[in-house]
């Protein structure tokens, strides 16, 4: 452990270096493979517009209680996994205890937040699949590993129009995760189905997506039975066999891995912003006896909508007292309209 975290503090280290008035991030995650021994290891660090981060995965609580006690007050924020578990006892395949839980009470100097990464990944996926293929309307999508990450995936493509297959290996779920997420898809004329086994699922695949824990299923004959030229994705590390991986590239077929550094900073902008907008432009308050709201606070009828509770510069309209906007608007609506103009105009004036 002590080699560890001398190499998340060298990490700490490269990500503050001459960026001190950038806001830092310690990301701490855990997930469905294992590593040999249960060994927790650090993730890469992440250079973006606005800020940095370093990160790593755990597995055990001892690990999760003494890395978090070591980042704290090092970054500005550390960033926990709210979605797993992680093990009490190493033993026990059954002693998990969330890690929020864990972290929670430990973090007392730096910032805590908090994001879901099964989500960021399959954001990553979709994304990255719209990025390359452009329109997924009517595409084949074949996924192999309907767990939390596979399924989410699964409801993003088939809300964007695709038919899409999944595989797992309990059948039985994998069927029910199949009509569950078709009963969700309620906009779109995509479709879903399960599969009895992996080449069934690639079967003219247009797009297929590895997202087991590390167990390799998709081999020669799923690359075979898809389309000329698949889109390949491994999102659950290890899902292509050696050989299937082989076979592609001799066929110029590329293999990606999915990269969350988008989806990532997404997320890290999304608590900056959060976090600026609850301290400054969230709110309601009088300007010159005139009612406004701001930040997402529902107003209530009659209330100027703005952007800012601080300093409003911009107004989006008139509330109707049901998280909607007015559609027609009274005397007294455009009095108090006529009053914020002629404030935000004389504050733009003094600037």
């Amino acid at each position: 452990m002590d080699t560890l975290l001398n190499r998340i503090h060298k990490n700490i280290d490269i990500i503050k270096k001459g960026n001190e008035s950038r806001p830092s991030f310690y990301v701490i995650s855990s997930t469905a493979k294992i590593s040999p021994g249960y060994n927790a290891y650090c993730t890469p660090n992440r250079f973006f517009n606005c800020f940095e981060s370093a990160g790593c995965i755990v597995f055990t609580m001892e690990q999760a209680e003494k890395i978090a006690s070591f980042v704290d007050g090092m970054v500005d924020y550390v960033l926990v996994d709210a979605e797993k578990s992680v093990l009490s006892d190493i033993t026990v395949p059954d002693s998990k205890v969330p890690m929020v839980k864990i972290i929670e009470g430990l973090i007392k100097k730096s910032k805590l937040c908090f994001f879901k990464p099964n989500d960021i990944t399959a954001d990553a996926i979709w994304h990255f699949s719209v990025n390359i293929i452009g329109s997924l309307i009517n595409k084949k999508v074949a996924i192999a590993g309907a767990g939390n990450v596979g399924s989410k995936a699964a409801l993003k493509f088939l809300e964007s129009g695709c038919h899409v297959s999944v595989y797992r290996r309990d059948g039985e779920k994998a069927k029910y995760i199949a009509q569950a997420l078709s009963m969700l898809n309620s906009l779109s004329y995509g479709t879903i189905k399960a599969g009895r086994n992996p080449v069934e699922i690639c079967a003219g695949a247009d797009i297929i997506v590895g997202a087991t824990p590390g167990v390799p299923v998709i081999d020669i004959d799923c690359i075979k039975a898809a389309s000329a030229h698949p889109l390949c994705i491994d999102t659950g590390k290890d899902s292509f066999c050696p050989s299937a991986i082989e076979y592609a590239l001799s066929r110029n077929i590329e293999i990606f891995r999915t990269d969350i550094t988008a989806t990532l900073e997404g997320v890290i902008s999304s608590i900056l912003r959060e976090e600026l907008i609850s301290k400054l432009h969230r709110g309601r308050k009088l300007i010159d006896g005139v009612p406004i709201v701001s930040g997402g606070v529902l107003g209530r009828a009659g209330d100027i909508i703005v952007d800012s509770l601080l300093k409003p510069c911009h107004i989006y309209g008139v509330a109707d007292g049901c998280g909607d906007l007015k559609q027609n608007i009274d005397e007294k609506d455009k009095n108090y309209l006529s009053i914020l103009i002629k404030h935000i105009e004389k504050d733009t004036c003094k600037q």
